[in-house]
């Protein structure tokens, strides 16, 4: 939790006053109000800092695979599942090392380095053969150090690609092994993330909100800045913490534990949040004092879990 010091003011344009005439002769100061128009800068934007362990298996380059996660109890991410319950396999041919595969991967960052994607269904199933994801392994699963080849089991979260868990395979022609089964407990996730060290501040009771992230020039996975990749604006309100900063833990659950939750599409780098409407249609009502806010942007077709931008909102009652 950070201390907030009320004389650091973020804004458009920083603090204005609510009239022109100076203070009067009793040297009562002018009323100054914050502004509704908030601007993300790369100082209030939070670090989000994942890493994915995944185990790698030799096997027979040029030749059928037979694949095999029967006896998974859990994920990557240590939470408790059926074997049978992702939704897809996915096979990624990727230029480039193993280690920066995991890397590329926990940034959000694979699709630079992909040569090749292949995916099929495996809900209710508990085994695939690598034929089953169109991919014709006796032409192409090749023996090459330059390459990488990861298999990830996934769910499928509306356009985005949520892996779950996975392993390498490494073609060899030496190799006679043409089976190999996921990992039980060796496949690790794991992340943390820090708020930023300023906050956006507004005054209550405005009949219009917006929010410009233009300013930023690094992402929440602290690489280039893509703005093209934010697709989603969303306010939420959190009555139950007594600062935004405290839901740290619940990133990647945010929606689930708010008190509010309001979603916007943008336009370019900036989004009119008083257009944010919620699950049933409702409106943003706007920004109110004495509860937690938070407001990001995030992809909803990307592979990362994190929004690609959060910021918390300090609301003033002026």
């Amino acid at each position: 939790m950070r201390i907030l010091w009320p004389i650091v003011w973020v804004g458009c344009g920083g603090p204005t006053t609510t009239g022109d005439a100076p203070a009067d002769h009793t040297g009562t100061p002018p009323t100054f109000t914050l502004s509704g128009d908030l601007v993300v800068t790369d100082d209030a934007n939070m670090a989000y800092e994942p890493e994915w362990q995944l185990a790698a298996s030799n096997v027979r380059a040029n030749t059928e695979i037979y694949l095999s996660w029967d006896t998974k109890t859990q994920d990557a991410w240590g939470a408790p599942r059926a074997a049978d319950s992702f939704d897809e396999l996915v096979l990624w041919e990727v230029s480039g090392s193993r280690a920066q595969t995991l890397d590329a991967l926990a940034a959000d960052d694979l699709e630079p380095l992909l040569a090749g994607t292949w995916r099929t269904s495996v809900a209710g199933e508990t085994s695939a053969r690598l034929s089953d994801l169109g991919f014709d392994a006796a032409t192409d699963l090749n023996e090459d150090a330059g390459t990488s080849w990861l298999l990830a089991l996934v769910d499928v979260d509306g356009g985005r690609t949520d892996v779950r868990d996975g392993m390498f395979m490494i073609p060899m022609a030496s190799e006679l092994g043409i089976q190999i089964s996921f990992p039980l407990t060796t496949n690790h996730y794991t992340w943390t993330m820090r708020f930023g060290n300023d906050e956006l501040r507004t005054d209550e009771g405005k009949d219009r909100y917006t929010i410009d992230w233009s300013a930023l020039t690094v992402d929440s996975y602290g690489k280039a800045f893509d703005a093209a990749r934010v697709d989603e604006v969303f306010v939420g309100r959190f009555d139950d913490v007594a600062e935004a900063d405290d839901l740290g833990a619940e990133l990647l659950v945010l929606s689930d534990v708010a008190s509010g939750w309001w979603t916007v599409s943008p336009t370019g780098t900036s989004a009119v949040l008083s257009d944010a409407r919620d699950a049933a249609g409702g409106s943003f009502p706007g920004f109110e004092a004495d509860t937690s806010w938070l407001v990001g942007g995030r992809c909803t077709t990307c592979t990362g879990p994190a929004p690609m931008w959060l910021t918390v909102v300090e609301v003033r009652r002026p």
